[in-house]
């Protein structure tokens, strides 16, 4: 199922600058990908019920997508644990919540969640979209609430001041073993966009400095780029 109201089209830059020169070396011909449109206020406030999970060629984490209960409207949301399908949540500004509302995924103020509560997808101020624990696996911890300003302790261990009344989604992030992940063939590489490496000792010597002679020769010189800039120090 697309939704093209949810989904921006996106530039493949290829290791290429401004000017089109290639700064980045063996990158390319990746799979074209659109922008899934991830925000507080990218839809209206209210109770939603999860429809479906959705692969982000962006982001390491999935994503949930969600139907207003009300006007029938469709929005994206960061995958937490423990989500399943057809399950509800809220998404609101209420500073008072009942207990019962703190499921996975659902949205709030900061303040209204109790401490040691796990976060994700946290606000540093007032109409802010998420900008902490956003990526598969992290969350952070609500260790202090106070009338303007709360304490969250990120994963790295280091704690920040933000707003009480930001926005944050109740739980961790979900697909927190992606890193498990083994590619299958050198394709899925390709597919992520990037392109084969030769060492240089196999390249013609028009092209490399380390290149032509006969076997395996470096040409006795140390190690160096295809520019003849030292490589090791």
């Amino acid at each position: 199922m697309l939704f093209h109201s949810l989904h921006t089209g996106s530039r493949n830059r290829a290791g290429r600058n401004n000017q089109g020169k290639i700064t980045c070396r063996h990158r390319g011909s990746r799979h074209a990908r659109k922008h899934r449109s991830v925000g507080f206020f990218n839809h209206s406030f209210g109770k939603y019920k999860i429809i479906s999970f959705h692969y982000d060629p962006f982001r390491k984490c999935d994503l949930a997508l969600v139907k207003h209960t009300c006007n029938s409207s469709y929005a994206y949301i960061i995958k937490a644990q423990g989500m399943s399908v057809n399950s509800f949540l809220t998404i609101s500004y209420s500073f008072s919540v009942a207990f019962k509302e703190f499921t996975p995924g659902a949205c709030f103020s900061v303040k209204a969640f109790p401490l040691g509560s796990f976060l994700h997808f946290v606000g540093n101020r007032a109409a802010s979209n998420g900008v902490f624990s956003n990526a598969a696996g992290c969350f952070c911890i609500l260790i202090q609430k106070g009338d303007k300003h709360c304490l969250v302790k990120l994963i790295s261990g280091k704690v920040n001041l933000i707003s009480s009344i930001a926005l944050a989604s109740f739980g961790k992030v979900g697909n927190e073993f992606f890193y498990l992940k083994k590619l299958k063939k050198a394709g899925q590489k390709r597919w992520a966009g990037f392109r084969p490496t030769v060492r240089g000792v196999a390249i013609n010597p028009v092209d490399h400095p380390h290149g032509g002679g006969e076997g395996k020769s470096t040409g006795g010189r140390p190690s160096v780029s295809p520019w003849g800039k030292l490589a090791k120090k």
